[in-house]
């Protein structure tokens, strides 16, 4: 059955939806986004973080993928544009606030039902989000991490503050480590989290009222995403989580994991970029490898508890 699934995934034609996404801007909407809305008007909301490349690449790349699933995309940008923190240091969570009373004032009432989907740093802030409010049904975050990290100014390296705040304040943070040198961006994260007096950073992941589908390779050499996605799972469990938690790992996948645009394309751009994978960790054969299976879980994942 999951074979068929799978097929069934691939074959539908992504032409379906292929409406140009609408631009939401931060002057007329109090955001700034991608709206990618699909023909059934009541079909559920996903609501999808990219990661630290601040715009939202990441969503218009996936959203015809999760629209031929059924779903409505709006892709949330959350610095790095216009009215918006040009770094992503300090950025507001209330932010998502705007995008979901938007939402609820749509005729069709879509919030009733709606999904989280974040990767990498939107995965951190899409954690953050559901723990501080009761609006989601699913939250599935890709390449995840399991504390709030110190914010990554590329104008200014020196800075030490939060990645993000709530009510004018900045919420407490990992810094990062220098115990290894600055020999690779993985180490920074992965010796902070020897840190044992820095458990104000840690998100209170047992706060969100919704099952939990977290995503990992085990070849990610940005961050230890699976190292964070254990200690996640942990943390719930330590908590009496009463919803589903699953984490699913993939031992030979790199930071990538979720890439449904390639659609199997070997000779996509992106993949002939060794440095990128260099960077990243994994590689473009495990990569391919892997995508029916991760794209077939987030779409069952969100269909099972959405509708």
């Amino acid at each position: 059955m999951k074979i068929l699934n799978t097929l069934l995934l691939f074959l539908i034609p992504l032409i379906l939806f292929s409406n140009e996404p609408v631009t939401l801007s931060i002057e007329e909407h109090g955001f700034s986004g991608l709206w990618s809305p699909v023909e059934k008007a009541d079909a559920p909301v996903l609501i999808v973080l990219g990661g630290s490349e601040g715009g939202v690449g990441f969503g218009r790349d996936i959203s015809p993928w999760l629209n031929s699933a059924g779903f409505h995309v709006l892709t949330l940008m959350y610095f790095r544009g216009e009215g918006l923190p040009d770094q992503l240091e300090e950025v507001p969570l209330e932010y998502l606030d705007k995008a979901i009373s938007w939402l609820d004032k749509k005729e069709d009432k879509q919030t009733d039902r709606m999904g989280l989907l974040g990767v990498s740093k939107g995965a951190e802030k899409a954690l953050l989000l559901a723990s501080r409010i009761d609006r989601f049904g699913a939250v599935a975050v890709v390449s995840p991490s399991s504390v709030i990290w110190q914010s990554i100014n590329q104008r200014d390296f020196t800075s030490v503050k939060s990645s993000w705040t709530l009510g004018g304040e900045a919420l407490p943070f990992m810094p990062y480590c220098y115990d290894k040198g600055f020999v690779n961006v993985f180490n920074l994260y992965d010796c902070a989290l020897d840190d044992p007096e820095s458990k104000e950073s840690f998100i209170k992941a047992e706060n969100i009222n919704a099952p939990i589908l977290l995503l990992s390779g085990g070849d990610d050499k940005l961050w230890p995403s699976e190292r964070m996605a254990n200690m996640v799972v942990e943390r719930l469990e330590a908590k009496d989580f009463t919803h589903e938690v699953t984490h699913l790992n993939y031992p030979e996948a790199g930071h990538w994991v979720l890439a449904p645009h390639i659609q199997g394309d070997a000779n996509h751009p992106q993949l002939q970029n060794q440095q990128m994978f260099d960077f990243l960790g994994g590689t473009t054969e495990n990569l391919l490898e892997i995508a029916p299976e991760v794209e077939l879980e987030v779409i069952e994942f969100f269909k099972g508890n959405l509708n």
